[in-house]
């Protein structure tokens, strides 16, 4: 019977995050009138996440009080990139009541990642409301170049219905500072990193088609103005992207990579650079 319970909510959730709420819900409540470990359940969960195309490992579940449940780290991988793995900490979700006993039910979520804080709602048709607070991160770009970028995810906010399709909508908003490039050796700078600064985006999504409103670097090197739109794929590979940018370099920017800007594109009057970014995330074209 939990098998066949379990199974059901699979079926009608497509989106992994909400699966594994959900069915943590159904642990829970599980749990409590059988006096049951979690850990059989969360078995369950990874098996479910498995036939999504990713990779869970929940360690050490356990009831919270009061009248919570949570896993005190998640392991996590997509087939996109089987490598690599996100580490989620301190997970803790709880039911929105009130909500149970109508045909969207939901829950709160509070957990630990990227040594930053994720809290928010979900609900079983897909409506998500997440903030992000102070997350480091420290990553590759994926261009073929020794480039990765590295900063901390002042706050973001995420709302709207998931998955990205047909006519779901998505607001974003994110905030970054301490943003910078390393690796600019390789571009033929004479320091690694190119620091950016502080970056501010907004952007929204109608299915797959990403938009742009706006995006603002602003740093001790370089400014840069952008909008664009992104439209989302099955992997890196075929997203493809339209976005335009307005680099304006600074006193501190290394004169190598002033140099290599102006390989590139030919600077306006004012000393600006125009680009436009087409192709895919992982071979984009400058036009």
């Amino acid at each position: 019977m939990n098998q066949r319970l379990t199974s059901s909510i699979g079926k009608r959730l497509k989106y992994p995050p909400l699966l594994f709420a959900i069915s943590f819900i159904v642990c829970f409540l599980l749990a409590i009138y059988l006096n049951l470990s979690l850990e059989p359940f969360a078995r369950q969960l990874e098996n479910l996440a498995e036939k999504k195309g990713l990779h869970l490992k929940v360690q050490n579940s356990q009831l919270q009080f009061p009248l919570g449940l949570g896993a005190e780290r998640l392991d996590i991988n997509h087939s996109i990139a089987p490598d690599r793995t996100f580490e989620i900490y301190d997970v803790d979700l709880r039911p929105l009541w009130l909500s149970l006993i109508g045909s969207n039910p939901g829950l709160r979520f509070d957990l630990v990642a990227l040594q930053g804080h994720v809290s928010g709602t979900a609900h079983s048709n897909g409506e998500v409301l997440m903030e992000l607070v102070k997350l480091k991160f420290d990553e590759p770009l994926g261009l073929k170049l020794p480039l990765s970028a590295e900063g901390v995810l002042e706050k973001g906010v995420f709302r709207g219905v998931l998955p990205l399709v047909k006519k779901n909508r998505v607001d974003l908003q994110l905030d970054l500072t301490e943003l910078r490039v390393k690796g600019t050796q390789s571009l033929g700078s004479g320091s690694d990193q190119l620091q950016l600064g502080e970056l501010s985006l907004t952007a929204e999504s109608k299915g797959p088609r990403i938009r742009i409103n706006n995006l603002s670097i602003s740093g001790p090197e370089i400014d840069i103005k952008g909008n664009g739109s992104l439209l989302l794929g099955r992997s890196p590979t075929d997203t493809s992207m339209n976005i335009n940018l307005v680099l304006t370099p600074k006193a501190g920017l290394d004169p190598g990579l002033k140099d290599m800007l102006g390989l590139i594109k030919k600077p306006m009057a004012d000393g600006s650079f125009q680009i436009n970014l087409r192709g895919t995330l992982t071979r984009p074209r400058i036009n």
